[in-house]
């Protein structure tokens, strides 16, 4: 059954683009589960990856087990980061690339404000 975007109220078609769901999306079939706000521990772990690895995949450092251990526990502490860190770190790579600025210093500079800068290494 194809999805009916028209159909949608304005809080509930605001509530999808802010989730990153445009009209394109949503009538195609994509998972919503994201924009609605049902995110897995495990889910945000592999955005989180999938961002670094576009970021520094080709440089000669990267190292994907060392970078995996980076997003999810706290160099610092030792501890497994919180959902809550999680869905902030994730969201500052999301942002970075949807602000054309999909930069190390940018991101890193963020996560830095956030406390989570550590989260950011991958090597």
């Amino acid at each position: 059954m194809a999805r009916n975007w028209d159909g949608l109220s304005d809080n509930y078609r605001h509530r999808l683009e802010s989730g990153g769901v445009s009209r394109d999306d949503y009538e195609s079939g994509a998972p919503l589960s994201h924009a609605r706000g049902h995110v897995s521990r495990d889910g945000l772990i592999a955005e989180i990856q999938g961002y670094k690895t576009e970021l520094y995949g080709n440089n000669r450092k990267w190292n994907e087990a060392r970078s995996l251990k980076h997003i999810d526990k706290s160099a610092e502490t030792g501890q497994k980061r919180t959902v809550s860190e999680l869905k902030e770190i994730a969201s500052t790579y999301r942002n970075a690339k949807q602000d054309g600025d999909f930069t190390h210093d940018a991101i890193y500079f963020q996560l830095r404000e956030d406390d989570l800068e550590d989260a950011g290494f991958y090597n």
